[in-house]
């Protein structure tokens, strides 16, 4: 009976620490990504007040359909 106890423990305290780091990965996934999308709008910001545009609105790029012939 005292090593089922032991087993019981040892699962739970492993249980835990994978519950734990999950979590822990998790967390810190977020943060970084939150971090990374915060610089990549500051960049953006900056590099639109410097005079580029993310998106063209001038002439569209021309089709590329061929011309009919006689």
């Amino acid at each position: 009976m005292n090593t089922n106890k032991r087993w019981t423990t040892l699962l739970g305290l492993t249980l835990s620490a994978a519950i734990f780091g999950a979590f822990a990965s998790r967390i810190r996934r977020r943060r970084i990504r939150a971090v990374r999308d915060e610089q990549h709008q500051t960049n953006l910001k900056d590099w639109e007040n410097e005079g580029g545009n993310a998106v063209p609105t001038s002439n569209p790029a021309p089709s590329a359909a061929p011309a009919m012939q006689p």
